[in-house]
């Protein structure tokens, strides 16, 4: 095995036990060379020929890419739920903070209006 197929299949090995991330047994690899996109598989990449090898430690490093976009898209997406759900708790405690600033005022009128007993 090429010294580069082998630090490629070992990152993606890495990253797949790091982030639990499940390697698919088959995907098209579509990097830019001039052999046709062909079958990658999670079995060692066997190859003696450098460009080839080269050619399959950019696809795998583009399958672990394309898997740390699509982490960092969930990541993303959950950040933005628990931004809505605190602002939409921001905005109920404003409408409270509203409602007891009106009963607060409400209270301070009827304390002026109320004669204090026991006053001479």
């Amino acid at each position: 095995m090429h010294p580069n197929a082998r630090r490629s299949q070992a990152c993606l090995l890495q990253y797949r036990d790091r982030r639990q991330l499940p390697i698919l047994p088959t995907t098209k690899c579509t990097a830019p060379t001039s052999d046709p996109p062909h079958e990658s598989t999670e079995t060692p990449l066997e190859t003696t020929d450098d460009a080839s090898a080269d050619a399959a430690a950019m696809c795998v490093e583009n399958c672990v890419l394309k898997a740390q976009l699509a982490a960092l898209r969930d990541h993303d997406g959950e950040r933005n739920r628990h931004l809505t759900s605190l602002q939409t708790e921001l905005a109920a405690l404003r409408a409270r903070s509203i409602a007891l600033e009106a009963e607060l005022r409400v209270l301070r009128h009827l304390v002026r209006r109320t004669p204090m007993h026991g006053s001479l």
